[in-house]
């Protein structure tokens, strides 16, 4: 085991002064990533998640409460203007019995419990991946409703930005370590040629 250590492990003292400055760093941002990730990533994913899933309950409340012509004009204008969906209801038709709600891939799974949570209906969702917009069918006793959303609502951009940061704030302090490092191990090379240059001499 001692034997393996010693091979992966650099001989050089150069090599040796920057793994003492890597291996912080690199513990540093998986430390970093994970509290991220697990921590404030989650959360913005279900707030955007019960964003979404509650303006796609409160159109539903509102064609309970006026399910006219008229009202149901009122809503799809209101979840044009306030909401940035567009929606739609198709009389008289049903649902697919299907086991698999999902069509595509959604670009977060905690839309799943949010649309059970704030809707309460069955819904499918029509995801697919070569388009920037999402669609959720709900069942009403009436027909079903059609809602279609931006994508981007259930996706936080700062994900790239933290990841952008992390690396690249490490790749510039790991430059700077490196030239700073070879500054400090050169004048110490040198005295060790040295020493070893008199010591040759002496015998």
């Amino acid at each position: 085991m001692d034997t393996i250590i010693k091979k992966i492990l650099p001989r050089s003292l150069l090599g040796r002064s920057l793994m003492i400055l890597v291996v912080p760093l690199v513990l540093l941002q998986v430390i970093s990533a994970f509290i991220f990730y697990e921590a404030h990533w989650d959360k913005v994913s279900k707030y955007l998640a019960r964003g979404l899933a509650g303006d796609v309950g409160a159109l539903v409340d509102m064609i309970r409460n006026d399910p006219g012509e008229d009202g149901l004009a009122r809503t799809f204008l209101i979840s044009r203007q306030r909401f940035n969906m567009a929606a739609s209801l198709r009389k008289g038709e049903i649902l697919a019995n299907n086991q698999n709600i999902v069509e595509g891939s959604i670009p977060d799974p905690f839309l799943l419990s949010a649309l059970d949570e704030r809707v309460g209906l069955p819904y499918h969702i029509l995801a697919p991946a070569d388009k920037k917009t999402l669609t959720i069918e709900v069942q009403l006793s009436d027909g079903v409703l059609s809602v279609t959303a931006l994508r981007k609502r259930l996706f936080s951009s700062t994900t790239y930005v933290f990841v952008l940061w992390m690396v690249g704030s490490s790749m510039l302090l790991f430059g700077v370590a490196i030239i700073f490092m070879r500054n400090q191990v050169r004048p110490i090379r040198r005295l060790a040629q040295a020493a070893d240059a008199f010591g040759k001499r002496q015998n």
